[in-house]
């Protein structure tokens, strides 16, 4: 790596770090005068505060890091432009690669750490995080809904009129077994279902089963008995509903587990996991992009260019939420819904390098 490699690698982190803190700050500030309230109220103290906020802030970064390294690209290549920078880079016989292989460097780096941070770094925060709000912020959640579903797997379901998630104690259970056609062939029934932690076990009371066969429906009845059953007690946990607090290998466990049970969220974490990787390529792409109009000094002004780049990034971000929403509601393939947006911004990278030839 020579001094011109090194001196643009500076200035882009430089450039990088303090569009971030910037970025930083106003998140916290906006989130802060929404919760302060809370936070009084609660008594949250000011070290758990600063730690929820540390904890807090690198998903929103990640989220709009596409965004960070365009505007990062666009400013320090204007700079540069600018000051005829990179006209005396040419005048001495620089070559074209010699010049953008530090802006590619930085930034194939950022989108390479932006995966790792996203599937295995920022999960665990975003859990603190969760954690922080459900004590300080949010009430305390308590499974008490009334007709709880769950599905054991593809041919097993469980029914609670209620259930007690802190006692872990079901009232008026139910568990309907069915074969390959669909068709119900046992159903047991119990008036209450307690798990046992230390023998993990359920205790069921007043027991009613009900057989299917070819002469009728069969019947028998116990008052008391302990068994195993096929069920986790996080199954009665608040259902995930930001699966940013899994990483990559509990999403795929997870979606595997909830894939076996039928359950009918399958689109959403494939979204999510593809989301990772599209938002790491979308990253190279933006940082790119933000080259290639600032490129030229050009006399008529980088206003409109920035304009224009500044347009594709937020219409970047808006198109990824119509996906997502057409993959959920509409049932598009969740493989294409996410990547598309990448090839679409890959051809418009590729027609505004003929334009500016950069």
């Amino acid at each position: 790596m020579n001094i011109l490699h090194t001196y643009i690698i500076g200035k882009y982190i430089k450039t990088l770090a303090f569009i971030s803190m910037l970025l930083g700050i106003i998140i916290a500030v906006f989130d802060l005068s929404e919760k302060v309230t809370d936070f009084i109220h609660s008594k949250a103290p000011l070290s758990q505060i600063v730690l929820y906020y540390i904890n807090f802030l690198p998903f929103f970064l990640s989220q709009f890091m596409p965004l960070l390294i365009f505007l990062v690209s666009a400013t320090v290549t204007s700079g540069l432009a600018k000051k005829n920078e990179i006209i005396t880079l040419f005048i001495s016989k620089q070559n074209y690669t010699d010049v953008f292989k530090p802006y590619f460097l930085v930034i194939l780096a950022i989108g390479a750490f932006n995966f790792i941070a996203t599937g295995y770094l920022i999960p665990p925060m975003s859990k603190k995080k969760i954690e922080f709000l459900d004590k300080y912020v949010h009430e305390k959640w308590v499974n008490g809904n009334s007709n709880f579903h769950l599905q054991i797997d593809s041919l097993n379901s469980l029914y609670f009129q209620s259930f007690d998630n802190i006692n872990h104690v079901g009232y008026n259970m139910s568990i309907a077994v069915f074969d390959t056609s669909r068709r119900l062939i046992k159903k047991v029934e119990a008036e209450k279902a307690t798990y046992l932690v230390d023998k993990k076990t359920w205790k069921l009371n007043s027991i009613k089963y009900k057989t299917a066969t070819e002469r009728g429906d069969n019947y028998a009845f116990v008052l008391e008995k302990d068994t195993v059953m096929d069920i986790d007690l996080s199954d009665f946990d608040r259902p995930i509903e930001d699966y940013s607090v899994l990483n990559n290998t509990e999403l795929d466990r997870y979606y595997v587990r909830q894939k076996n049970k039928g359950a009918p969220e399958l689109e959403n974490i494939l979204v999510e996991k593809y989301k990772r990787i599209s938002n790491s390529i979308s990253i190279i792409i933006m940082g790119l992009l933000g080259i290639s109009i600032s490129f030229r000094n050009d006399r008529k002004g980088m206003g409109n260019v920035i304009f224009l780049g500044i347009l594709l990034c937020f219409s970047y971000i808006l198109l990824q939420q119509f996906t997502t929403i057409s993959v959920i509601k509409a049932n598009l393939n969740p493989l294409i819904g996410v990547f598309s947006l990448n090839i679409i911004y890959l051809i418009i990278l590729w027609i505004l390098y003929k334009i500016y030839k950069f």
